[in-house]
């Protein structure tokens, strides 16, 4: 039984440190629990194949591809914002009358953000719109 199941912490987010190179990350990955990084692994398969096979491996990475990977990576990663918390979601729904705030419906009711992705500060209430499926996406995030 795995420690999420027995109600540990979540074994994505256990941190872990590259035995060969040291790199500190959180593990994701089968071989990141054996304590090695992507970028270990990868050299490792390709040692042992141009050692037993006399190639090299077709999708094997040099260290800048490597790093411009993790970096894209990254990038990506931080285009997506955190679920919105449900004590927020809770309060906007309240405050709207559990109704749609472009045409009054009460099925199928969602909680938009209206503030833009970039914008500094702390997500609050009034940031928050409630609508149904049918207007979602009809309204278009403040920027």
């Amino acid at each position: 039984m795995s420690g999420f199941e027995m109600g540990g912490s979540s074994p994505q987010f256990a941190p872990f440190s590259c035995k060969v190179c040291g790199t500190i990350g959180h593990v994701e990955t089968e071989y990141q629990r054996m304590g090695l990084c992507g970028k270990c692994v990868c050299r490792a398969a390709n040692a042992f194949n141009l050692k037993h096979a006399g190639e090299p491996l077709r999708n094997f990475c040099t260290d800048k591809e490597w790093n411009d990977w993790m970096d894209a990576r990254q990038q990506w990663k931080s285009r997506y914002r955190a679920p919105l918390d449900k004590a927020l979601r809770r309060e906007r729904l309240e405050l709207d009358g559990y109704r749609c705030q472009q045409c009054g419906d009460h099925h199928r009711l969602c909680v938009k953000r209206m503030k833009h992705r970039n914008d500094p500060g702390p997500e609050t209430v009034d940031d928050l719109l409630t609508l149904c499926r049918t207007c979602l996406p009809k309204v278009e995030i403040r920027k």
